[in-house]
């Protein structure tokens, strides 16, 4: 126990010395002296907290005493220095021209995020655009192949009937404002049939007979013969020979 007490004292007495040796060192080579010593003390009995707070509130008092200041200058009437000016311009101008530079800096950031979102929605136009006309050709198709096939079997049945129900059929589609529709079926069927057909629209509506001929004409449908086969037929049968 003794032992280890004497080697505490000692090495207790060796950082004194150590201590001192540097304190004495500092004094020697101009580094520390009694106002050194107490502004050292003062900072370190001062918390950093309270240093803090103890500057920011010097700070904030001599602000507001150059702002008294200045507003007791300007209401003292006393005339401002060309020096004084030509400083309070510069300060003032470039104030302004970081205030220009800033906002030119967000306006081209809001024109950058602009110019992608236009982008973007340019794009997904365009994509709408090409599954919309995607989704219309399919529709289309779909609707010609079914209109054919439906139109084919609408004329095979028409064709097989007699020409007057045949007419009857056509003249319920002019009726129903579908005369076009009508024409199509005649258009479409073989000359004969068509003939036969016509000639019953001549000898019941002439003038509705004179328009499908027309519209038939039109379509590239040579449907003459039929006014000659219906004269005939008004005639009391076939002309005889001379």
């Amino acid at each position: 126990m003794k032992s280890i007490w004497i080697i505490i004292s000692t090495l207790a007495i060796i950082n004194l010395l150590g201590i001192v040796g540097f304190v004495g060192w500092l004094v020697n080579s101009g580094r520390l002296d009694q106002d050194r010593i107490d502004r050292i003390r003062e900072v370190l009995t001062e918390p950093i907290a309270m240093e803090k707070a103890r500057l920011a509130e010097q700070a904030a008092k001599d602000e507001a005493k150059a702002k008294e200041d200045a507003e007791a200058k300007r209401r003292s009437g006393t005339p401002e220095s060309a020096a004084e000016a030509i400083r309070r311009h510069r300060d003032e101008l470039e104030a302004k021209e970081a205030l220009v530079a800033r906002l030119r800096q967000e306006v081209a950031q809001l024109q950058a995020q602009l110019a992608t979102q236009r982008s973007k929605v340019d794009a997904d136009r365009v994509a709408l655009d090409e599954r919309a006309k995607a989704l219309a050709d399919r529709e289309m198709e779909l609707n010609s192949s079914l209109q054919s096939e439906q139109f084919k079997t609408a004329l095979s049945a028409l064709e097989a009937q007699k020409p007057p129900a045949a007419k009857q059929i056509l003249q319920t589609l002019i009726d129903d404002q579908r005369k076009d529709q009508a024409v199509s079926y005649l258009a479409a069927m073989g000359e004969r049939a068509r003939t036969r057909i016509i000639a019953e629209f001549i000898k019941s509506d002439e003038k509705l007979a004179a328009d499908l001929l027309e519209r038939l004409r039109t379509r590239g449908v040579d449907a003459g013969s039929a006014a000659t086969t219906a004269s005939a037929g008004d005639g009391g049968g076939t002309p005889t020979a001379p």
